[in-house]
């Protein structure tokens, strides 16, 4: 990739503030999903054992077990992706790049390799960039259509 060096690209308010919101709203279905889940599961559970001989904990506990999953495991996947979502990067030098992640991360990474793919914001797949550090072997998100300046991305 050929950057200009100390050249700085900040993600659009805009994009920040949503995708941001997006994230705390994810941390909120892990924490107040479970309970607000647990008082519909008793008025479905009234509401679905009247008439049967079927006891009320026998429906409530499986319930509650899977709406409790539901309610936890889905969200963290969308909570993985989002936090890897970078709002600032800049080159220091011809090997180094600084990423500010939208979480608050800052993370300094040597030799990144880049590759193409989507990212889903709602309902809408972008095309973004795949930033690959080599040293933890994690996958970080650019969503090029998000920046104030349009970063180019070409093999170097």
């Amino acid at each position: 990739m050929i950057m200009n060096k100390n050249e700085e690209f900040i993600l659009i308010k805009f994009w920040a503030k949503k995708l941001k919101d997006d994230l705390r709203s994810f941390y909120r279905t892990v924490y107040f999903g479970p309970p607000v889940f647990m008082v519909l599961n008793i008025m479905f559970c009234f509401a679905l054992q009247r008439g049967t001989n079927i006891g009320f904990w026998t429906l409530y506990i499986p319930i509650t077990i899977l709406s409790t999953i539901y309610c936890i495991l889905l969200p963290w996947k969308a909570i993985r992706r989002y936090r890897n979502v970078v709002e600032s990067f800049e080159f220091k030098i011809a090997t180094e790049l600084r990423v500010t992640l939208i979480d608050g991360r800052t993370l300094i990474i040597s030799k990144p390799e880049f590759k193409d793919d989507f990212f889903k914001v709602g309902n809408a797949e972008k095309a973004c960039k795949s930033l690959i550090s080599n040293s933890d072997e994690c996958n970080y998100t650019i969503i090029p259509e998000f920046f104030t300046q349009i970063p180019v991305f070409q093999p170097s």
